[in-house]
């Protein structure tokens, strides 16, 4: 009740319906699994929008954490075949996205902690050996894994919320990200919480508001 209450509401209230992702975790599939699982929804989406009433002209999509970093991956890789994966059975219909709201999620994995409040971290071996296998290999799998890399002119519009205190995901991840989504002209907001850390549901529940705001405006804009 209080998820529905506190996050899910001000999406219902705007006129949007909400459907929760779930996808393979590191423990059972090293990546890109997580992002082809995601993909594979929003095409299932597509294909069923008649059985429940979806209109799927704008589908936003948000994250936090790891889901941030699948949020804004599926956004920028929208129009990108490389990700699509051959997951589920709707394999023609379209995986792209209109819109991504991304709270605190990971981008650049290459320099993770190269933030001034965690320059006494390090990404540890069986860190990277769980999430992506091949650690031998693991510069060019982390550029596979980072939206910044899929940037492009048909990259929709972000709305990035990160909190300043954080050490488990640095606030750098997302200045990165923002920067180079206004580089290349593609419009994003970055929202900063001074003391905010790593604070689970905390953050989005207090600008879910703004979440819904965000994607009202972005589907009227297409209108």
């Amino acid at each position: 009740n209080y998820i529905k209450k506190n996050l899910i509401k001000p999406l219902l209230s705007s006129g949007f319906a909400v459907a929760s992702i779930n996808h393979r975790s590191s423990s059972d599939a090293i990546f890109p699994a997580q992002i082809h699982d995601v993909k594979a929804v929003i095409r299932f989406l597509r294909a069923k929008h008649k059985d429940y009433n979806l209109d799927t002209s704008f589908i936003g999509i948000a994250g936090y954490s790891s889901g941030g970093h699948l949020a804004a991956l599926a956004g920028t890789s929208s129009h990108i075949p490389s990700l699509e994966g051959d997951v589920g059975n709707y394999l023609e219909y379209d995986s792209n996205v209109h819109a991504v709201v991304d709270f605190y999620g990971p981008t650049d994995l290459s320099v993770f902690y190269d933030c001034p409040i965690t320059k006494d971290r390090n990404l540890t071996s069986d860190q990277k050996k769980r999430v992506f296998g091949d650690v031998d290999n693991i510069s060019n799998i982390f550029d596979l894994a980072n939206p910044i890399r899929y940037i492009s002119k048909e990259t929709p519009p972000f709305l990035i919320f990160h909190g300043e205190m954080d050490r488990t995901v640095p606030v750098c991840q997302s200045q990165l990200l923002h920067n180079a989504l206004i580089k290349n002209n593609i419009s994003s907001q970055l929202i900063l919480k001074p003391d905010g850390d790593h604070c689970g549901n905390t953050l989005m529940f207090h600008h879910s508001k703004k979440m819904a705001q965000f994607f009202y405006d972005q589907y009227n804009n297409q209108l």
